[in-house]
Formats: structure tokens, sequence, C-alpha cells
């Protein structure tokens, strides 16, 4: 018997992630999302807004937030009768050993994760903290068992260190070696060394922007036609993306930003044109 939708989404572990940052909050969230009932809370204050009828199995969150010390968060989870028995992960760059022994005296903590958490880390600590039930399978466009061979190069430049974390995680394949820039100069560099198949560039950074960058290789007749995919944070409307599409012939995609992992993936899929495997 086919399962309603509100029977299905009562199935599901209610997860809450916490964090001020909000590109890495989205990441944490769509990477659960499907397999888990997800809301998401980007301050403390938001996190502990009532929720009628909805009741988190497992807290993300980041050890890091403004309000409140992690340890203070813990203990306040504890004091609200309806969390007091759900367990919390915390996301942390460089957990000090001192703090992890104060953190592991709420009955809540479970231990902490890598804000860089691959999806293979994030897999097995949500598991672990929920016990028994669904796991979270690779990330999407990924290939499970044997390594692929590599057949593609992808370049990712942004200045904003979450951004290109959130690239990375939501494009991962076992058939494209990923390449990172902070900045439109050294990805400039990058793209002459490298020859990449596909170019995912932010608009806005220092040294050359996006568009500059683009203007750039579009001079160089080994590199002006490799197809690049546009992340901007400045809204614009269908007129000026045309025009954007019309004076950049190498953009063929401009994007939100943050944008959706599934707009990223389907313009990153349409760019991978067929091929053997390349040497590194």
């Amino acid at each position: 018997m086919e399962r309603k939708p509100d029977e299905a989404a009562e199935a599901k572990p209610k997860v809450l992630i916490i964090d001020g940052d909000r590109i890495r909050l989205q990441l944490t969230a769509e990477l659960l999302r499907g397999r888990y009932d997800v809301r998401t809370a980007s301050s403390e204050e938001e996190a502990f807004r009532p929720q009628p009828g909805w009741v988190p199995r497992l807290i993300i969150a980041d050890a890091a937030m403004p309000e409140i010390p992690a340890l203070g968060f813990l203990y306040r989870i504890g004091a609200v009768a309806e969390l007091a028995r759900v367990p919390v992960l915390m996301t942390t760059d460089d957990p000090a050993p001192g703090e992890q022994s104060l953190l592991k005296q709420s009955p809540n903590f479970r231990g902490s994760i890598p804000r860089n958490a691959s999806q293979r880390q994030l897999q097995e600590a949500v598991s672990q903290a929920l016990g028994p039930g669904p796991r979270l399978g690779p990330p999407p466009g990924s290939d499970a068992g044997a390594p692929a061979p590599i057949r593609y190069k992808a370049l990712i430049t942004d200045d904003e260190r979450s951004f290109i974390q959130f690239v990375d995680m939501a494009l991962h394949r076992g058939d494209v070696e990923f390449h990172r820039a902070s900045d439109g100069r050294e990805a400039l560099d990058l793209a002459r060394s490298l020859k990449p198949d596909v170019i995912v560039s932010d608009v806005m950074m220092p040294g050359l922007t996006g568009v500059e960058l683009m203007r750039e290789l579009a001079k160089d007749p080994r590199l002006k036609d490799i197809p690049c995919i546009l992340v901007t944070s400045t809204r614009m409307n269908p007129k000026q993306v045309e025009l954007l599409l019309r004076d950049l012939p190498s953009v063929r995609y401009v994007l939100p930003k943050p944008c959706s992992i599934g707009a990223l993936q389907s313009a990153f899929k349409a760019l991978l044109k067929p091929k053997g495997p390349v040497s590194t």
C-alpha cells in the first residue's frame, strides 16, 4: 500500500541543523534532505523557537555560534523537556581536547565533526548518532564501488571557502578531478596550466572578477572554448542574463548564489562531453 506524503515524512528521522553560515547550512541540509525530515535554523534564537508537532531526533549545530558557547548551548538543550534526550553533533574547525572533555559533560553530546566534513564523514556521524535507520547513499552523481578513471578536470574559483566546499561536494564524481582557486588571477593561472574541461566561477572576486576572468580566457585560443558556469549573488533579470551570455560566449549558465544542488548538477553534467580517461 502506498504511503501518503505526510506518512512518508513521519517515517523519516527529524534532523535540525543550526549554522550561521548560510551556504554551509544549505549544503548540509540538501545532503540530508530526502532521506531525513530536515529543518534549519541560522541562530540559537531561531533554533529554540517552538515548532508544534515537530521534535528533532538529531541536532547538528555549529560549535562557534556567536550568541552562546557550545557548552551553554548543550546545557540549554538539556533543560528543554522535549529536547532533553536528543543527541547533538557539533561542527567545528579544530576541536580542542580540553573543550571536547567539557562538551562530554553533556549527555546530549555525541561528538564533533569537521565543518568541511566529507560526504562519508557526515554519513557515518549521522548514522552513528541516530542509531539504526536510513543511511545516506553516495553523493548525487557519484560512483559507488571501485574508483572510476579520471576523465575530466574541473576548476572551481571563489574567494568564499564555504562556497567552494559547497560546489566541490555537490559536484563530486569519481571521474572528475577538481582543482580550486581563491581568486580570479589564480584561476587564470590554473586554467592555463590545466586546461580544464569545465570552470565554475563566482562573479565577485579579488584580483580578477568572474567576468574579467572569462574575458581573459577568451583571448587565449587554447582556453576560449572552455564552457563555464558563473554564479552570482547579484539579482539579475532574464534580460541581464541574456546580455551576459551574449557578451561572454564561453559562459553557458548563470546561476544565483546560493544555488540549489540540483541546478548546479544539471548545468555541470550538461557541459561534460563524453571522453576517455585523461592523464593527470
